[in-house]
């Protein structure tokens, strides 16, 4: 019994990936782990399978288009492995339809797959997406339909050629082209011998579905039917890799329409198809040599990429800064110029009088509470958490808590609530028609990006992007760090559409908060973002001015260092995007300077903006306690991480491998804490004025970056359960404290 399964054909085949295949199981593993959420780290992508959208909306449809591409995908799996394996079942040439027999025989991978995807599904929908049973199996069905149709389509293909040419030589140029590839490989082929190389089976799975014995197929097959089988495999290969490439490039050029933007696992299962055709491609001609064709073909594509032309279309730049003229030197020199002590002075003094300007708002005899907020990172997770604690700030004091809140430094998502939050204050000021407790507001900030912005990093920026837009009367790449912003700018109603200086005259005149925008450059250092200069945000806390190091410097003002590239235009969501610049998912933002400014996510120094807020409050010390009756700083943020709570972790290989990377991911948020703690409570020794710290949480306690009341992944993605654990985070009984206390201060 047991000899007999293990001869049995789907057994041999998978014996063979084992063997022979490594790479193609490679692909099927990413899709397992994908599924699974084993390798979800901060991009979130189970999403994108498990919930896939289309037109904005997750629905039969969507599920419909992605289950095509699968089916695509399983069949180019299949149509691989049959033309770079088939020489070692060599039985198969005896049979009425090799293709399709094969496939039934080959399909162990797939169906595992298929079946631990629709409980993945099940499971997703039932308790993230908290969707009835009922919508759970229509969309269950659109992804069963979708695959069905796609590989029945293709398994008719490829039934309608095998009739159609079953010994002709061929005649169009496609078969021309075709038969000139494999011609010198059947030679290969002959010299072999196929019986040589085949591999042991006893029976198989026929077409329709039965178990046969593989003696009945004996003295009924060649070497010569063998090799034809070869030649027609190989035709339809070249024919499916063909339209799905074209396939790939007509969803590039269409990218801009709604309807081309199909759900992005689906682009992503269409570009691993791709790749698993042109591996396909090289085993069959390098046979043993394919490993080493695959290194130099990398080694040329990096090689490649070196060249400066190839290399400048794939830069992400800033919009409404000016790349056409010269760049900026990024040197020694030209930092100190823009730090100088004088820029030091005339960018304070100005900054004096914003604040002599938020002071008129009071009464003259009764000195106020000046109110910094600091709001944490975390993707749309942290926007719609700020974006509801500032609601409910602002009901809960009656309007006084814009009034005296004066500085705004918050990171990534943190930065987009409290920047969307700002604008609709600052329209309401001028008269418009805004309720600022309207909770529609929550479900625009909180709409999902991902989708978009994979979709165009699969069948955009993987590839040569010739995709550009137009912005100022300037030009620059479309790539998917634009398609954030516009995705921003279609669910906000375009309100944050505007460059960083529309925002300096109501700032200046202290109708709105100052925000404080940072990032990190290449270098290690800060670029500091305002419609003002604030080039004394690079002073040293310890001496009290402006941090002039012999190797570096803190950082740069953007107004000063690019003010010929016209810092002033810069648009406001691309400096909210330059802020939240998450490594891979988004693009790494390139200023014009020489040698090139990069700049990455700032939440990787400060995921908290307290540092910022820290550095502003002591720059302006003495006036703020001359003028104030002391400081709130009320911090928003994810969780509250418990020290001293370590857990039982397993003693796994692969976990005692990746323990250092873990340990170091764990311990990364609680450093930057304990650093903005001993920020806080040294404020006492400088400033003469009470500071109060008020925190703020829209998730529940952990001790890691995840947690069991949601997924806080910081990517642009959340799930149903995600934002009703973020809405009701607000009753917890500390955020209500923390509001009271609020309250009481603001008096």
């Amino acid at each position: 019994m047991l000899r007999d399964i293990f001869y049995f054909f789907p057994v041999q085949l998978l014996l063979n990936h084992l063997k022979s295949n490594k790479v193609l199981l490679l692909f099927w593993l990413i899709l397992f782990a994908t599924v699974t959420n084993s390798i979800n780290g901060f991009l979130a992508l189970h999403h994108l399978f498990l919930d896939p959208e289309y037109l904005d909306h997750s629905s039969f449809l969507s599920f419909f288009i992605l289950g095509i591409a699968l089916g695509g995908f399983t069949m180019a799996f299949h149509a691989t492995t049959y033309i770079i394996g088939i020489h070692k079942f060599a039985f198969v040439g005896a049979l009425k339809r090799p293709f399709i027999v094969f496939c039934l025989n080959n399909s162990t991978i797939p169906l595992a797959f298929l079946g631990t995807y629709l409980a993945a599904i099940v499971r997703y929908q039932l308790m993230d997406e908290q969707n009835s049973m009922a919508v759970i199996f229509f969309k269950c069905a659109g992804l069963l339909v979708g695959i069905a149709l796609s590989s029945a389509l293709l398994l008719l293909y490829v039934v309608f050629m095998d009739k159609e040419r079953p010994n002709t030589a061929p005649k169009g140029l496609l078969e021309r082209l075709s038969n000139a590839l494999v011609r010198r490989v059947n030679k290969i082929r002959r010299r072999l011998g196929s019986e040589k190389s085949s591999m042991p089976v006893k029976s198989y799975i026929s077409f329709p579905f039965g178990i046969k014995p593989i003696k009945d197929l004996e003295g009924r097959y060649n070497r010569q039917v063998v090799l034809q089988i070869f030649y027609r495999s190989h035709l339809n290969l070249v024919v499916f890799e063909m339209v799905a490439v074209a396939s790939f490039i007509v969803l590039g050029l269409l990218s801009p329409s709604p309807l081309s933007q199909i759900p992005a696992a689906a682009s992503g299962v269409l570009f691993l198809t791709i790749v698993v055709m042109s591996f396909g491609f090289i085993a069959f001609w390098a046979k043993r040599w394919s490993n080493t064709a695959i290194m130099v073909l990398l080694f040329v594509l990096n090689m490649m990429t070196k060249n400066p032309w190839v290399l400048h279309t794939h830069e992400s730049h800033a919009l409404g800064l000016c790349y056409d003229g010269p760049p900026v030197e990024y040197s020694a020199k030209n930092i100190r110029a823009v730090n100088s002590p004088q820029c030091y002075a005339e960018d304070k003094t100005y900054t004096l009088q914003m604040l002599e300007n938020w002071r008129k708002k009071f009464p003259k005899d009764k000195p106020p509470k000046l109110v910094v907020v600091c709001a944490s990172g975390g993707g749309l997770f942290a926007a719609l958490g700020t974006m509801q604690v500032l609601q409910e700030a602002e009901r809960i004091t009656q309007g006084k808590f814009m009034t005296h809140t004066m500085l705004m430094t918050c990171v990534s998502g943190g930065a987009l609530g409290a920047a969307y939050f700002r604008e609709l204050y600052l329209r309401q000021r001028q008269g418009k028609l805004v309720d600022l407790y309207n909770k529609a507001y929550l479900r625009k900030i909180a709409h999902n990006s991902l989708n978009a912005v994979v979709f165009h990093l699969i069948v955009n920026d993987l590839l040569v992007n010739a995709k550009r837009i137009q912005y100022n009367d300037k030009t620059y790449r479309g790539d998917r760090g634009f398609v954030l912003e516009e995705q921003i700018h279609k669910y906000t109603d375009a309100v944050l559409n505007k460059p960083i200086k529309a925002y300096k005259a109501p700032e200046f005149n202290s109708v709105i908060p100052m925000m404080i925008l940072s990032t990190i450059i290449n270098d290690g250092s800060k670029l500091y973002m305002s419609p003002h200069s604030v080039s004394y945000m690079t002073a040293d806390l310890v001496e009290g001015k402006v941090a002039e190091r012999e190797n570096g410097t803190k950082g740069i003002d953007l107004m000063r260092f690019f003010e010929k590239q016209q810092a002033a235009h810069l648009r406001f969501t691309s400096a909210l995007r330059m802020n939240a610049t998450i490594p891979y998912a988004l693009p790494v933002v390139v200023l014009p300077s020489r040698p090139a400014i990069e700049v990455v996510d700032a939440g990787l120094m400060d995921n908290h903006g307290v540092g910022d807020a820290i550095t502003f409050l002591h720059v302006f010390k003495d006036w703020i306690s001359d003028n104030t009756a002391g400081v709130v700083l009320v911090t928003i943020r994810g969780k509250q991480h418990e020290s001293g709570m370590l857990k039982h972790t397993s003693n796994s290989l692969f976990y005692k491998l990746l323990k250092p990377i873990n340990l170091l991911h764990r311990a990364w948020a609680h450093m930057q804490d304990i650093r903005n703690n001993v920020l806080v409570e040294q404020a006492p020794s400088w400033l003469a004025v009470p500071l109060t710290e008020i925190k703020f949480y829209y998730t529940g306690v952990s001790s890691s970056t995840h947690s069991a009341d949601g997924d806080t992944s910081i990517g642009w993605y959340l799930t149903t359960r995600a934002r009703k654990t973020i809405m009701e985070s607000i009753h917890l009984p500390r955020n209500q404290a923390s509001f009271l206390e609020l309250k009481a201060v603001l008096q």
